[in-house]
């Protein structure tokens, strides 16, 4: 009469000590994935600064072009431009290496490559 109890009690018994550990697991395993996403967004936000410095020492040292892309480690960052008397109109657009995105629009002095207007258009995958 025991050994019909013994595999259901098993059964039963490992069923809950999985459910219980995959309960008490959940919470970190949403902060890892909270904690890449920061992540990404940080690298997203540290190529935009690089892409920044890089198309405002060409606009200063007149070797701007109205297209190009600038390839860094973790990813790229492209604009096309369009220009006016006193300003650049530029569109960004930022590209990690996991292929997380960023456009931005921008307008710069193109005596010192000062960002006079900034506007960011989304963020996506």
């Amino acid at each position: 009469m025991k050994a019909f109890f013994i595999l259901p009690t098993t059964m039963i018994l490992a069923f809950l000590t999985i459910f219980l550990v995959t309960q008490q697991l959940q919470p970190y395993i949403s902060e890892k994935l909270f904690y890449k996403e920061a992540e990404e967004q940080y690298k997203l936000n540290h190529l935009l600064e690089n892409g920044l410095t890089s198309l405002k020492r060409d606009i200063t040292s007149q070797s701007f072009s109205p297209q190009h892309t600038y390839r860094f480690q973790n990813g790229t960052v492209s604009y096309t431009a369009t220009a006016d008397e006193f300003s650049y109109s530029i569109e960004i657009t930022v590209k990690s290496a996991h292929n997380k995105q960023y456009r931005a629009w921008a307008k710069l002095c193109k005596i010192d490559g000062v960002v006079m207007e900034w506007k960011e258009k989304h963020r996506s995958e």
